[in-house]
């Protein structure tokens, strides 16, 4: 069940309570005010949440806050449909609006003071025969995007420092049918807090630099190879000139090389072992791995060990309140999951390290082996079709890598499912 409720004196018991002089006049005002805060900041995000029977499995649900949707029933809410498989039981986490069943509930973004409270049940359900449960464990799990400035809970538990709610155990034989197993509520509050104080803002511009960050991999194949760098700075451009660049040197001897590649559709592709970019540069660095000969195009074998881990260093952690994201990719049409490099490089006082594909036996010079794209424009790892917000339409590629084992873009704690 939906429930909404807006923080906002009434004005009539303000205006009596002035005429009686038990208030002072700026209460009377209070209301505009906060009206006028409310319209002049919204905040748009989502908790997504997973109900987890041990030993039957589990199943996603959400709350999400986006332009276009309302408190009621719409075309946003993601309605719930038959699961197409068939098994024996399966697991259930479902919302409702005026009596429909949802996997996904759409509402519009909170303005600073609304609070917004939504109710989900999970189930177990039995297509045929019946389900012994003995001390199944049954639980929840959730992650949070966007909603800055928010409080969230769920059954009253602080959900930005806690991940999972433990519901119980389940004991008992289940037979066929849908059968209620737990109930819980998410409250999303715009305060303004976050619960944690100012969340930063990837937004803000950069100042000073230069602002940079360096690459290099370590790997076991018995040949050298190069480091690759790159900055955003005052006197950086997108062109491959500027005096913070530098493009990658004809090679005499075979070098595993790591260099951000310009393509340009006139002059083709350029390698730089230093790019510079302007403070304000969205251009995505395409950090690539390839293997250099003096000879383009040949085929080699490199003999070694397969391991292939990339090292990215900033000591200075010196850009803003930039994100800071790294995206592998094996092919150009097969995205891997983003890693949150500030995290990261937050954890590892300046230093991280990312794994690669394991490097192949067999390269041919001049071909790109795996690419990175590392971008200091994005606002949110879980923005996966690139529109600046997350929202509904994001679940579309959650829901296409659920469950997928290995390499995914939505893995975003890189546990590999």
């Amino acid at each position: 069940m939906k429930t909404t409720s807006r923080s906002t004196p009434n004005l009539f018991i303000s205006v009596i309570s002035f005429l009686l002089g038990t208030v002072p006049f700026y209460t009377l005002l209070s209301p505009i005010l906060l009206a006028d805060k409310a319209n002049a900041q919204e905040v748009e995000g989502s908790v997504s949440m997973t109900y987890h029977i041990n030993g039957i499995g589990g199943d996603m649900c959400y709350i999400v806050f986006t332009p276009g949707a309302s408190y009621g029933l719409d075309d946003i809410d993601n309605v719930n449909e038959n699961p197409p498989f068939t098994v024996q039981s399966y697991v259930e986490a479902l919302g409702s609006i005026e009596g429909t069943e949802l996997e996904g509930i759409a509402n519009p973004p909170l303005s600073l003071g609304d609070s917004n409270t939504e109710t989900f049940d999970g189930s177990l359900n039995v297509r045929t025969g019946t389900v012994n449960l003995d001390n199944a464990s049954h639980y929840l799990t959730w992650s949070i995007n966007g909603l800055e400035g928010c409080d969230v809970t769920i059954n009253g538990v602080n959900a930005r420092t806690n991940s999972q709610l433990d519901l119980g155990t389940l004991t008992g034989t289940y037979g066929e049918g849908e059968h209620s197993t737990a109930s819980w509520s998410v409250n999303v509050n715009y305060s303004g807090s976050g619960g944690g104080g100012e969340e930063p803002d990837p937004n803000e511009p950069l100042t000073g630099g230069p602002h940079t960050m360096t690459f290099q991999t370590v790997h076991n194949k018995l040949i050298p190879s190069t480091t690759a760098e790159v900055a955003l700075e005052a006197s950086g451009t997108e062109r491959t000139n500027d005096p913070g660049d530098a493009i990658n040197p004809q090679v005499t001897i075979p070098l595993l090389s790591l260099v951000s590649k310009i393509t340009d559709e006139e002059l083709g592709d350029t390698y730089m072992v230093s790019d510079s970019r302007s403070l304000a540069s969205k251009t995505p660095f395409d950090i690539s791995q390839i293997y250099f000969s003096a000879n383009p195009g040949e085929t080699i074998s490199i003999f070694g060990g397969d391991t292939n881990t990339l090292i990215i260093t900033n000591p200075q952690g010196d850009f803003g309140d930039k994100l800071l994201t790294a995206q592998i990719y094996q092919d150009p049409n097969t995205p891997g999951r983003i890693y949150n490099l500030r995290t990261l490089l937050e954890e590892g006082e300046g230093t991280t390290g990312i794994a690669l594909p394991d490097l192949p036996r067999r390269v041919t010079s001049g071909e790109e082996i795996n690419k990175i794209q590392v971008r200091t424009d994005k606002t949110s790892t879980a923005d996966y079709n690139d529109d600046n917000r997350v929202d509904f339409r994001d679940y579309a590629v959650w829901a296409k890598d659920f469950g997928v084992t290995g390499n995914s873009q939505s893995d975003l704690d890189y546990n590999r499912i």
